[in-house]
């Protein structure tokens, strides 16, 4: 099986130094997205795009977006489409904060298939599909 590595970066060239814990700064080398076969395997998503940039600064809705752009390019970058998408998973500091996430995924990720309008009309808050 062949794989892939997309994107590798370095975590301590990636996130602002001055964010967070000093003692969570820590150097790894990671990839982004990773294919074997005809898989792909994506790391989380958050509110920094693509070059390190931080979006949405105390507003998870435009956080959420941000993440689901990065989603989008990251599987076309290694040749999927929103369209694969079979496992969603979602974190957030605080419970409070799930609602507006969750809706604006379940919008976002309508467009793509009939399964999430299946399963959110039902009251379900993840995806699970199978490979085509």
């Amino acid at each position: 099986m062949e794989i892939k590595r997309y994107r590798k970066f370095e975590t301590n060239k990636f996130y602002p130094a001055d964010m967070g814990e000093k003692s969570h700064h820590v150097s790894n080398e990671f990839s982004m997205v990773v294919r074997a076969g005809n898989r792909i395997f994506m790391r989380g998503q958050t509110a920094f795009d693509l070059e390190g940039n931080f979006h949405g600064e105390n507003d998870v809705t435009e956080q959420t977006e941000n993440a689901c752009r990065c989603i989008k390019q990251l599987l076309e970058e290694a040749g999927g489409k929103m369209e694969d998408v079979c496992k969603l998973t979602t974190y957030v500091t605080d419970r409070s904060f799930r609602k507006k996430p969750t809706l604006l995924l379940l919008s976002i990720l309508k467009a793509y298939t009939q399964l999430v309008q299946d399963l959110s009309s039902m009251g379900w808050h993840f995806l699970k599909c199978s490979w085509k």
